[in-house]
């Protein structure tokens, strides 16, 4: 509990000490992502923050595009997020693999990372430490791997009475979970301005 209040407050003032921090915490096992409520955040909007419409600049020559509201997650998805998906038989689910489906890289027989032809993965890719260690991001998955997550994601959100209230009646209104576009990165890191960022 006291690295979490470390980590959480900040305290420590080098990148490479909240680094080991974060590792040591997770072979001492994470309290922060729990299973009751879909792995994400005890905190009052779950890891999210909302982004107010506007405007962004894709590239640093182009045009201004308007960009709707959204929530985007305050922290990557960590692998222990993402382990609850596979626990919960994500990769053997048909409902959470249309995009894969449509690319024709899902069968009867479940995902097929790159053709028809290659062997069904069924769980994320064995990273050593520290990729692998629970609080890390879940890396070596596939885009259509993470819209399965997202979609699972947005199943159990719904689903979860817990689910913060904002949160829940935009997900009933048809919201759901997914990857931000490249816009809507653009849009969360730079906000209303409209510099270059060296």
């Amino acid at each position: 509990q006291r690295l979490v209040s470390i980590l959480a407050k900040q305290r420590l003032p080098s990148p490479m000490e909240r680094a080991e921090a974060g590792r040591l915490l997770a072979r001492l096992g994470d309290p922060r992502f729990k299973q009751e409520n879909c792995g994400l955040p005890d905190d009052p909007d779950w890891g999210f923050v909302g982004v107010s419409a506007g405007q962004c600049r894709p590239e640093d020559d182009e045009p201004l595009v308007d960009v709707g509201r959204f929530w985007i997650g305050k922290w990557p998805v960590t692998n222990a997020q993402y382990q609850l998906f596979v626990a919960d038989n994500g990769y053997l689910d048909s409902r959470w693999w249309g995009e894969a489906s449509r690319a024709g890289l899902w069968d009867e027989k479940g995902f097929h990372a790159e053709s028809p032809e290659e062997e069904v993965i069924t769980e994320k890719m064995a990273l050593p430490e520290p990729y692998g260690l629970p609080n890390h991001p879940a890396v070596g998955v596939s885009w259509y791997e993470a819209m399965a997550y997202t979609a699972w994601l947005t199943d159990r959100l719904r689903q979860d009475a817990r689910t913060p209230p904002e949160l829940a009646n935009l997900l009933a209104s048809g919201w759901g979970m997914r990857l931000p576009t490249g816009n809507e990165w653009v849009r969360a890191a730079r906000g209303d301005t409209d510099r270059e960022f060296p």
